[in-house]
């Protein structure tokens, strides 16, 4: 009796412990630099949060949460449309059209996810990836999502 009060006290111990130390690490810690200008975060809350009036909010989202698929050499080699690819994109673009891309955008297609991932990006940020994506290619800006 007296060894599983022992254990008990001990869970009780270390389940406290654990809490106090989870709400003393809830402050998103910096991460180090990448490409000597950006930081990465590990809290996608507080990511979204800091490109609030951003006005390179769309490439943070792209290098955040595209680019390891979009980029010209991605880490995750699925075929994705590459940032850069003028043809593709355009392709993509007029086939269709921009309501479309928005849609794969929102909706996710085959491999993407829903929003390309970034849950807590708002729409308005998810339109200023997509921007900093047809940017890339030399397409116009279309009136649909110009600030």
């Amino acid at each position: 009796m007296v060894k599983k009060i022992g254990i008990l006290l001990l869970f009780i111990l270390a389940g406290s412990l654990g809490f106090y130390c989870a709400l003393k690490n809830t402050k998103p810690k910096s991460a180090p630099l990448v490409d000597g200008s950006m930081r990465t975060y590990h809290y996608p809350s507080s990511f979204a949060n800091s490109l609030k009036n951003d006005p390179k909010a769309g490439e943070k989202i792209y290098r955040e949460y595209c680019a390891a698929c979009h980029a010209p050499q991605p880490m995750i080699d699925i075929n994705a449309p590459a940032r850069g690819n003028k043809v593709l994109w355009q392709a993509l673009k007029q086939g269709l059209g921009e309501e479309g891309l928005w849609q794969y955008t929102l909706m996710g297609h085959n491999a993407m996810p829903a929003r390309g991932g970034c849950f807590e990006c708002s729409d308005e940020q998810l339109r200023q990836a997509m921007q900093y994506l047809e940017n890339a290619q030399g397409m116009p800006l279309t009136e649909s999502n110009t600030p």
